[in-house]
């Protein structure tokens, strides 16, 4: 849990009330700078090359690995899960997911041809492309607040997209791992980016111009 304070989020463990550490809050009027960020580092992160993709995820995977106790003792400080739970759900899942998207994105982001379902059109030739759409606003539960983000940014990362994630106002600093996490892992600057606040700012992050 959390509670405004002065520009900042405090998060609260929901267990013993204690304080748990704090984020800054992010200013409504800087998430249009935040968005525009996001789309330069996605203009040019669409022309790059599925080795490249990959090899930022394999990254990314290689940092969260070194991370998995940070991570899980975050998430029970926060939402009060076991630490069994936190690394099964939270950690693990993200890595199998990461290792999904490694083997099995490229397949599934290729040209498909695709058959006309209606006799008039067979002689038609039809190819289904899967191309980046821009920038991804992620606005994350408390429940799962690593995982649920987490997986939403590989995902979009992996088909070409930058992402913006505003994590619940419950888990401030779970969600600011995952900004951590693809920055020590090498990606450019404003691919994925975390801002922090409530549901005032999660309207303006989805009404922001310059999404998708």
């Amino acid at each position: 849990m959390s509670v405004l304070a002065s520009g900042e989020l405090v998060s609260v463990d929901p267990a013993t009330l204690a304080e748990v550490g704090r984020v800054p809050l992010t200013p409504l009027e800087a998430v249009p700078e935040v968005v525009a960020e996001a789309r330069l580092a996605q203009e040019r992160w669409s022309r790059s090359s599925w080795d490249d993709r990959c090899g930022l995820l394999r990254s990314v995977s290689r940092v969260l690995l070194g991370r998995l106790d940070e991570l899980a003792r975050t998430v029970t400080a926060e939402v009060g899960k076991p630490l069994p739970e936190a690394y099964l759900h939270e950690a693990f899942a993200s890595l199998d997911a990461l290792a999904w998207l490694g083997s099995d994105a490229e397949a599934a982001l290729a040209p498909e041809q695709v058959r006309p379902g209606v006799p008039y059109l067979l002689h038609k030739r039809i190819e289904l492309l899967h191309e980046p759409c821009g920038v991804v606003a992620v606005v994350a539960p408390w429940n799962f607040p690593f995982a649920i983000p987490f997986v939403q940014a590989a995902t979009a990362v992996a088909a070409g997209n930058a992402v913006v994630v505003k994590p619940s106002e419950l888990t401030p600093l779970t969600g600011a791992l995952i900004e951590d996490v693809f920055l020590a892992a090498g990606a450019p600057g404003g691919l994925v980016r975390v801002v922090q606040g409530a549901g005032d700012l999660g309207a303006a992050l989805v009404g922001a111009a310059g999404l998708g």
